[in-house]
């Protein structure tokens, strides 16, 4: 048929769209766990319905192409079917989708579009790579001109009068194969004679009419394989003549295509064969073939296009890193940018960037929400997942030739550790490019990990000789530290940023000297410092680019600060405010500048406001950063919250909670919000008190880390808005941090016995069991993380006590339930090894 009409298509689109989105959810769930190929069971029945669909309303081509794909599936036969083998198959379906929705759209109905991979369905079992003749189907609906001099014969007539023209043409194809004059003109003339009874003929009667001009294409053939085929056509016109003298009415509906087929194939020699080619409209039939589901692109469209498929990708990417810091309800919000991302994908037609987004919906179905803390769950695998999407984007119209393996393997990695099966090395076959860039953040990501520990520690250290002055030697065991941090930036090659070292390095010596003035700036210089390294190395965790704006903003303030005063002119950037009339600052603790007067005064009195000053400039090209970081801290600190209330001794939920004040605090100071930062500064200290001295997180702790957190989304809410100098009402948190640093939180009350799962101990021989169990949990997984990268050897001893230890002391205390599992990984361990399951 032609161009099938918009209203007869919308009663099949939907289902087609339907059934075929099925068949390649089923392709996507055979892919991650290729070892069960029933998962493919139900796609022969969903295209069969396809085929129904496309064959009720007259789309024959289309009907063709998807009988060719269920013959892929039914060709497997039950087995298990190769990467190769799907590849194309998803392709095909893909490609089908494409097709129907773009002759819903107004496009050509043109079934040879789909010829490329039509030849790839039908060469997967061994098939010859199928011919364009299988999908090329002209409107036979379409009338042929009636002849000139039509008659009409009596009925006993007709066949004699047929049997007559059979041998008039069998006498003019003798004579045509022989290369002997007047065949072609004989073979015409029977032809004509046919044409002048075409109406009492059978259907299509437009058969006598184009195998004319199949006849007067052979004078001048298009090449030797058009002529051998014409030759073989010849003789199927000459058994239709027999068979309609025989009164066998055959339909010959497929006859008359071949003929088509030829004469479009011919040279428009004659005035009959362009009548023909114009009346079917053959050569619109014939346009130029593209690669399976990649649609013909306007530039002028294309180029918004692909920009808007950028910035869908990067909406992806922040989603994510909001998932892995731990922002709550994320990860469903993940799934649905994802799901909206692959629609999109599909209406531009490129195959590639659907099947690997297809990929990342089926892990985003399987994320834990909330991400495990502590965790590094898909972190380098879903970062280089999107490394593969942006080299699809960047080469949209010319895709590399190995592309579809890629996708291959990307997709088989990411789906391995999302099943926990990720040995943490990258999977072979990937290309080098790809494998340099991945295995570069790998290693950028495991470095700057033990980087910020370090960093943690140095300001630990730098924070308690704030809050003391008197410790002052434990300043000097810093020089390992940050000789450590020093050499692993510059393993990295991150030159600029360790030149930060130095600077605090020598800073540190200044503050380890007894004269030291503990006026000056040098621990701010040194928080700075450090700060911006962290803020720095930040984006590394998560497999992303460093953020280099960090280290030049504190090279810009501290060496505008140095300069000389002919040289500074005022800068509101480095201009700090006197230490008398600022809030305390993160590494100068108000108590530590009013000597002689009793801390928990200090705290217990209202926070005198500051004098006037003007507002240090808020740094413009890392406020974004600052904002998109603060959302999820807060998310986290606000995840964190109802874990410490529910048990007020657990230690994780509370250093979650610091970290992220820590990290507010750093963060605020780069980009210039000192106010932002002070108030982030005052709620660490107090935390830093209640971890090291082992306090139960109590209400009034939590109710004040509420209030911060409320005020700091508040805030955020404001600076997006995009008012930088709106007032930062902090004080009220301020107080309240410090009345908590100085006092003595009261002693929670403690029960003298815990009941955990009807077991109840005394609190002396609990605390005793969770501690040692803790340790035996922490040596299992170190050691299994060991083991792991050398499977085949005997288990680590220190594995095998540990089990042993952790089920002896949970029997004893009366969890056997915890007692069973250790058992059990103790007893696993030797049979692993025989079995070879290790």
């Amino acid at each position: 048929m032609g161009n099938a009409s918009a209203t007869i298509l919308s009663w099949i689109t939907a289902e087609v769209d339907q059934a075929l989105t099925q068949v390649r959810t089923h392709i996507a769930k055979f892919s991650a766990d290729p070892e069960d190929p029933a998962k493919l069971r139900p796609c022969l029945e969903h295209l069969h319905q396809v085929s129904g669909a496309l064959r009720m309303v007259g789309l024959s081509g289309a009907t063709r192409f998807s009988e060719a794909i269920e013959g892929g599936f039914a060709g497997l036969r039950g087995a298990r079917p190769s990467s190769q083998v799907i590849a194309v198959i998803d392709r095909a379906v893909l490609a089908l989708k494409d097709f129907v929705d773009g002759l819903e759209r107004g496009q050509a109905n043109v079934p040879l579009r789909l010829f490329p991979v039509y030849q790839e369905l039908s060469a997967l079992h061994g098939g010859q790579g199928g011919s364009e003749k299988d999908l090329f189907f002209p409107d036979l609906t379409l009338h042929a001109p009636a002849h000139a001099d039509a008659k009409t014969l009596r009925p006993e007539e007709v066949s004699p009068y047929l049997q007559a023209q059979r041998a008039r043409f069998q006498r003019g194809l003798l004579a045509a194969l022989r290369n002997q004059s007047g065949g072609r003109g004989e073979m015409r003339q029977a032809l004509d004679a046919l044409h002048r009874i075409a109406a009492q003929l059978p259907e299509p009667r437009a058969l006598w009419w184009a195998a004319i001009g199949l006849v007067e294409g052979l004078a001048e053939p298009a090449d030797a394989q058009w002529l051998a085929r014409c030759k073989t056509l010849c003789n199927r016109i000459d058994f239709q003549i027999r068979d309609l003298a025989a009164g066998k009415p055959a339909v010959s509906e497929a006859l008359t295509r071949e003929v088509l087929y030829a004469v479009a194939k011919s040279k428009p020699g004659t005035p009959r064969v362009r009548e023909i080619k114009q009346l079917y409209l053959l050569d619109s039939l014939f346009a130029e073939p593209q690669a399976a589901g990649v649609m013909e692109f306007d530039m002028d469209w294309l180029q918004p296009a692909l920009s808007d498929v950028r910035s869908r990708l990067e909406a992806l990417k922040s989603m994510w890193l909001q998932y892995v810091s731990g922002e709550p309800k994320s990860a469903a919000r993940f799934r649905e940018l994802v799901g909206s991302f692959r629609g999109k994908a599909g209406e531009l037609g490129n195959p590639h960037l659907v099947r690997l987004l297809d990929v990342i919906a089926l892990v985003a179905t399987r994320l834990p929400d909330p991400y495990p803390v502590q965790g590094q769950l898909l972190v380098i695998e879903m970062a280089s997942a999107f490394l593969l999407a942006e080299s699809v984007i960047e080469n949209f119209i010319d895709p590399a030739a190995d592309l579809e393996h890629q996708i291959g393997i990307m997709g088989g990695w990411l789906l391995d550790a999302a099943n926990g099966k990720s040995g943490g090395e990258l999977p072979a076959g990937l290309r080098s490019d790809l494998s340099e860039r991945i295995g570069a953040m790998r290693l950028r990501a495991q470095v700057a990990r033990e980087i910020v520990a370090n960093l943690q520690h140095v300001e630990q250290v730098l924070d308690g000789y704030a809050r003391d002055p008197g410790k002052r030697e434990t300043l000097l065991g810093l020089a390992p530290y940050l000789r450590q941090i020093h050499g692993a930036l510059d393993v990295l090659g991150f030159v600029r940023a360790a030149q930060i070292l130095p600077v605090c390095e020598q800073l540190i010596a200044a503050c380890g000297q007894p004269e030291h003035d503990a006026a000056a700036p040098d621990m701010d210089w040194i928080a700075e410092g450090l700060s911006s390294l962290g803020f720095f190395l930040d984006p590394c965790l998560s497999g992303r680019e460093p953020a280099e704006p960090a280290v030049e903003l504190f090279f810009r303030r501290y060496e505008k600060a140095h300069a000389p005063a002919e040289e500074r002119g005022f800068d509101s950037t480095v201009v700090l405010p006197p230490a008398a009339h600022r809030p305390a600052t993160p590494d100068a603790p108000m108590a530590r500048e009013a000597p002689g007067v009793d801390a928990a005064q200090v705290a217990a009195s209202p926070t005198p406001a500051p004098a006037p000053q003007a507002r240090p400039e808020v740094n413009e090209e890392l406020l974004e950063i600052y904002l998109e970081e603060a959302g999820e801290v807060l998310a986290g600190i606000d995840a964190a919250l109802p874990l410490s209330r529910a048990q007020p001794l657990d230690r994780d939920a509370l250093i979650t909670i610091r970290r992220g004040f820590h990290t507010l605090k750093g963060s605020g100071r780069m980009v210039g919000l000192m106010d932002l930062a002070e108030v982030a500064w005052e709620i660490e200290q107090v935390l830093n008190k209640w971890l090291e001295q082992l306090h139960p997180a109590t209400p009034a702790l939590l109710d004040l880390i509420e209030s911060a957190s409320g005020s700091f989304a508040g805030w955020v809410a404001q600076l997006r808005a995009g008012n930088l100098q709106g007032e930062i009402a902090g004080e009220a948190i301020v107080d309240r941090a410090r009345r908590l640093t100085a006092e003595e939180p009261a002693a929670a009350p403690e029960p003298q016995e815990v009941e955990i799962g009807g077991v109840r101990l005394a609190r002396s021989f609990f605390d005793i069991y969770l501690k040692e169990a803790k340790q035996h949990v922490a040596t299992l997984e170190t050691q299994c993380a060991g083991w792991r990268k050398v499977l085949g050897t005997e288990a680590p001893h220190e594995f095998v006590r540990a089990a042993h230890t952790l089920a002896s002391s949970s029997r004893t205390a009366g969890y056997e339930q915890v007692a069973v599992l250790a058992e059990a990984l103790e007893q696993w361990m030797p049979q692993a090894r025989q079995t070879g399951a290790a």
